[in-house]
């Protein structure tokens, strides 16, 4: 069964997100790379044995073309195809 284009969308499709695609949200805590920044994701995690909440840090480096992220800033990336060896997320904007 295939959907019909709806007609609001200027070119008659809709935009789907892949179930794949993975949203995190972080600090930037290193800009001095050309076109990337290193953010820095935290997660909270329990122990399975003692119950106990403990931090666990990722260092992720992301894309951006502008420069305009900063040393603390909080941004969202979304994960896209591998740009380089290191680089699989891309900055979409500032949070805060």
């Amino acid at each position: 069964m295939k959907s019909q284009p709806e007609a609001d969308h200027p070119l008659g499709k809709k935009e789907i997100m892949n179930d794949t695609t993975k949203q995190l949200i972080g600090t930037v805590v290193s800009n001095k790379m050309s076109d990337t920044v290193t953010v820095k994701i935290d997660s909270v995690r329990t122990s399975r044995l003692y119950r106990k909440k403990y931090t666990v840090s990722k260092k992720i480096n992301a894309d951006c073309k502008d420069r305009k992220y900063e040393i603390g800033d909080i941004v969202s990336i979304v994960s896209i195809c591998p740009i380089s060896k290191t680089k699989s997320f891309k900055v979409t904007g500032k949070v805060k």
